[in-house]
């Protein structure tokens, strides 16, 4: 019975050691993601910034070229160049967000893998918790006694 008790309690130690490992990983989770997430807002504050100067840089050459046209068709060629531009730069910034969102949507993933590591490590250290008091009871009972009297 003892062997059975103790080969019990060698097998459920574990838990306590894969319990710490997951808190372990679930914190460099956490602490990866805070880092991606400010990095993440700060591109996005550069990247509308970068396009707010792209659209006026644009927006000026445009002015500066039609004002130096000396033909409808010059002047008809700049409009549309412009319009390409403003094109250019509107696209750039749906595959910017786009990328945002698929970015967000990873360190949402990422936020909750953190999260279910830490449950699995909470249900670890409780079932070994569990297992401890059970194992002690068993040792802390007495060995039953026999009633039979020897010949």
């Amino acid at each position: 019975m003892r062997l059975a008790i103790t080969a019990a309690s060698l097998a459920l130690s574990g838990c306590a050691a894969g319990a710490k490992v997951d808190l372990a990983a679930a914190d460099t989770i956490d602490l990866a993601v805070a880092n991606l997430q400010r990095s993440l807002d700060e591109s996005r504050v550069d990247l509308d910034a970068s396009d707010e100067t792209r659209e006026s840089e644009v927006t000026q050459a445009f002015i500066a070229r039609v004002q130096s046209a000396t033909t409808p068709q010059e002047t008809d060629r700049h409009a549309a160049e412009f319009a390409a531009a403003l094109a250019k730069i509107r696209a750039d910034r749906d595959v910017s967000r786009l990328r945002h969102s698929l970015s967000l949507e990873t360190l949402d993933a990422l936020r909750e893998t953190s999260a279910a590591l830490r449950h699995v490590a909470l249900q670890s250290l409780a079932i070994d918790k569990e297992a401890s008091r059970q194992i002690e009871s068993l040792l802390s009972r007495k060995p039953p006694t026999s009633t039979k009297e020897k010949p």
